[in-house]
């Protein structure tokens, strides 16, 4: 064997395998060239060297090498020179199909900071396919479960007649509710004309202090020169038992002395009580006239009644709350939805109460007017409830942090009837309830719904 033929031979399979590499890896790392950046992966997902790199859709580079590390996988991938990466850009490894080979997806961002070449970036990988399949199946179940419900509901014609009982009741329903809250309303008129009477009692209060003390200055100027005399006479009368003290404590006093000592403490005994005159009449006539003590008396009870109005306005504590429901039982044409409608009010000092109540508002009406108390744990009331003589309590959880309550009435009707009520508090204001009730001698219901209280 020659030398020529050795040359030949030797060139001919450096083409052969250059051919190979370029048929295998399709010609990629030979079409690209430019940046280098290492993007670190959790997983390679089966990615190759050779495989795309795509940049928002579109081929810009391609993958040059992988290697294990012991945080993952570094993947070096070449871009093409004039491909810029923002730095808050997504890299993951995605597929040309569903049953393609993988590849280098980069999803561009808007930042308007750029990769520099040669920094290590952090890749995302694709969740699992079964996984994906699983939790697919898992919705589907749900799904069908749910699909299920409905067929139970509304397959029952009896639950559609009822169904279309209920919505032919709707604007009667409507009707009732429009008609509560114009009553609320009424009822928050009232507060706002109890506060404006309350202001027009303060303000009339500010009025007659502020001219009280203009009377006040009044008196002090026209009896100015009375005041100083008085004070001066005092001043006089102080200095003059100085005097006779300081002579007890010196020597002694002989009878004319004595006798003169009794005189002063006369005559100081006058003058502190005409300088007591002489203040009553100053500070007591400061309306000029005789009806002083009226105006004094009509400025108390003003004082007086305008005190109890502020602390009356302050005291009132309402709430309530507003509850779609829907009833349902056996043999009975009440079922359908309706309305409940609960109002509370009461003092902040005090634990007693008005409650008001209208069940069933689009269902027929059964009202409660009944006397409140509130308790550590609760309230208690009595009185009409439902419509007849009865009583009932509720037992509030969630001062323990427990987002339920329950509560029970009883009222004199069809031999004695009672409702049970259970409620979760999803949020302070939203929930959602169930009710048991029994109404005496008629067939029990079962009453679901959603609460809103205010």
């Amino acid at each position: 064997m020659n030398r020529e033929f050795k040359v030949g031979l030797a060139v001919f399979l450096a083409l052969i395998a250059l051919g190979g590499i370029v048929f295998i890896t399709g010609g990629a790392l030979f079409r690209h060239g430019g940046n280098m950046f290492d993007i670190l992966f959790d997983d390679a997902m089966g990615l190759e060297i050779g495989a795309p790199a795509y940049v928002s859709g579109l081929e810009s580079g391609a993958v040059r090498s992988l290697r294990l590390v012991p945080e993952g996988v570094i993947v070096t991938v070449v871009l093409d020179s004039a491909v810029k990466i923002p730095k808050d850009s997504r890299i993951l490894i995605g597929t040309g199909g569903l049953l393609g080979k993988p590849l280098l997806r980069i999803e561009r961002g808007t930042s308007q900071d750029f990769i520099a070449p040669g920094e290590r970036l952090h890749g995302e990988i694709p969740p699992d396919f079964d996984a994906l399949l699983e939790e697919l199946r898992d919705n589907l179940k749900v799904l069908g479960a749910t699909f299920g419900h409905f067929n139970d509901l509304f397959g029952d014609p009896e639950r559609k007649e009822r169904l279309g009982k209920a919505l032919d009741n709707l604007p009667g329903f409507i009707d009732d509710g429009r008609t509560a809250m114009r009553r609320i309303g009424a009822a928050g008129e009232e507060i706002r004309e109890l506060g404006r009477l309350g202001r027009l009692q303060i303000k009339s209060l500010s009025e007659s202090l502020t001219s009280l003390s203009r009377n006040l200055d009044r008196v002090v100027l026209e009896n100015k020169v009375e005041i100083r005399n008085s004070i001066s006479s005092l001043a006089s009368l102080l200095d003059r038992l100085d005097k006779t003290f300081a002579q007890f404590d010196e020597d002694g006093l002989a009878g004319s002395d004595l006798r003169e000592t009794i005189q002063n403490l006369s005559n100081a005994a006058k003058g502190v009580e005409k300088l007591s005159g002489n203040l009553s009449g100053a500070l007591g006539d400061f309306s000029g006239g005789s009806g002083a003590s009226e105006t004094a008396k009509g400025l108390k009870k003003t004082i007086a009644s305008a005190g109890r109005i502020v602390s009356a306005v302050e005291s009132i504590q309402a709430s309530g709350e507003v509850a779609i429901q829907h009833k349902s039982s056996e043999g009975s044409e009440e079922n359908g939805w309706a309305m409940d409608l609960s109002l509370l009010i009461g003092k902040t000092d005090s634990p007693w109460g008005l409650l008001l109540e209208g069940h069933e508002l689009g269902n027929g009406s059964s009202p409660t007017a009944a006397a409140a108390y509130r308790t550590a744990w609760g309230r208690v009331w009595a009185g009409l409830v439902r419509g007849d003589v009865g009583a009932g309590a509720l037992l509030d959880l969630r001062a323990s942090r427990i987002p339920l309550s329950f509560s029970a009435e009883w009222w004199d009707d069809q031999g004695g009837s009672w409702a049970a009520r259970g409620k979760w508090h999803i949020n302070p204001r939203w929930g959602i309830f169930y009710e048991r009730l029994e109404p005496g001698r008629d067939s029990p219901d079962d009453v679901v719904g959603l609460f809103y209280q205010f």
